[in-house]
């Protein structure tokens, strides 16, 4: 009964509320893990950073193979590519799950590396990736 409750809970956040947060995306893979009796531990955390990279390659083949303006201005080629990304986030869920990263810990140093980017100066950084040869590097 807990877990219907539960389960109910979080389709009717879901409903509710559109905006994701980290800590209901990191409950839904426990959910998913659960009913599928698959163990969260780091061999399988290994495994998930390259099912992640395979969907980043997926959400990548559209772009490439369909294009930008498809994806912006066609329903269905849009819901596809908005699904690969959704892939993505499921992996990245999985991942925080098997090193045990809660949302607030997660939270606490995105805003922190968020921050530090703020203080950098890309545009001089890429300006100077652009000019350098492969040779320089």
């Amino acid at each position: 009964m807990y877990n219907t409750i539960k389960i109910n809970y979080i389709t009717m956040n879901m409903e509710e509320n559109m905006d994701l947060k980290i800590s209901e995306m990191i409950e839904m893979s426990k959910k998913l893990h659960d009913k599928n009796s698959w163990n969260f531990n780091t061999e399988y955390g290994q495994k998930s950073f390259l099912l992640l990279i395979g969907e980043i390659g997926e959400t990548i083949e559209i772009l490439m193979k369909i294009g930008s303006e498809s994806v912006m201005k066609e329903e269905e080629i849009r819901s596809k590519f908005i699904e690969e990304l959704a892939d993505t986030l499921t992996y990245f869920a999985n991942i925080l799950n098997c090193y045990d990263i809660s949302a607030e810990e997660f939270a606490k140093i995105y805003r922190s590396k968020f921050s530090k980017n703020m203080k950098r100066d890309f545009t001089s950084r890429r300006s100077n990736f652009k000019n350098k040869t492969v040779s320089e590097e």
